[in-house]
């Protein structure tokens, strides 16, 4: 029995431990009825400290839950940038809840293409706390997955490659044709 409960506390740990961790955030984009949306979870800690490089605490802790949700969205929207087939996504109406130990966010995005033929996703948001990582999960395409944003990566990532054009296949085919003959020819004229 012991052992048991061992392992199901070694399984549920981490999850436990995500959600307070001020050195991550989850982003989740997802497709609801006919739009699509972002949730965001922030750790509150993490919320603050990256607040608090850009505004005193006497300015943040003399302002209301409206104005200090305000900054919050003002923090997290220009540091969100997904773009598909080259367009700009953009964040459009939410919600904000404060918690003692997490923040969460809901926003409606504009809409995406029926047919995404690349995306990438840059969320520099919280890079100003020395080892943040963003979790970034998406459901484009029909496929589910998750990145993880940090400075191995400069906080951005491909989320679908853009299909790569037949004509660059061919110019590289036929240039290492050429270069091939031409090493051939060398050779035998030696």
């Amino acid at each position: 029995m012991k052992f048991i409960l061992f392992h199901l506390l070694l399984t549920l740990l981490p999850f436990s431990l995500f959600a307070h961790n001020p050195l991550s955030a989850r982003y989740e984009l997802n497709q609801e009825d006919n739009h699509w949306t972002l949730n965001v979870n922030l750790s509150q800690s993490g919320l603050e400290q990256a607040l608090l490089k850009q505004y005193s605490k006497e300015s943040l802790n003399t302002k209301t839950t409206t104005q200090l949700k305000q900054l919050i969205i003002e923090y997290i929207k220009p540091r969100f940038v997904l773009k598909v087939n080259g367009e700009k996504i953009t964040l459009k109406d939410g919600g904000l809840r404060l918690g003692n130990h997490q923040t969460d966010l809901k926003f409606i995005l504009s809409d995406l293409p029926q047919n995404i033929k690349e995306a990438t996703i840059s969320i520099p948001a919280f890079k100003e706390n020395k080892q943040h990582q963003t979790i970034f999960f998406h459901h484009l395409n029909g496929q589910a997955e998750h990145l993880v944003l940090s400075t191995n990566n400069d906080y951005q990532a491909i989320i679908i490659e853009a299909p790569k054009s037949k004509l660059s296949t061919y110019l590289l085919i036929t240039l290492g044709a050429l270069v091939f003959i031409a090493l051939i020819y060398y050779l035998l004229a030696r």
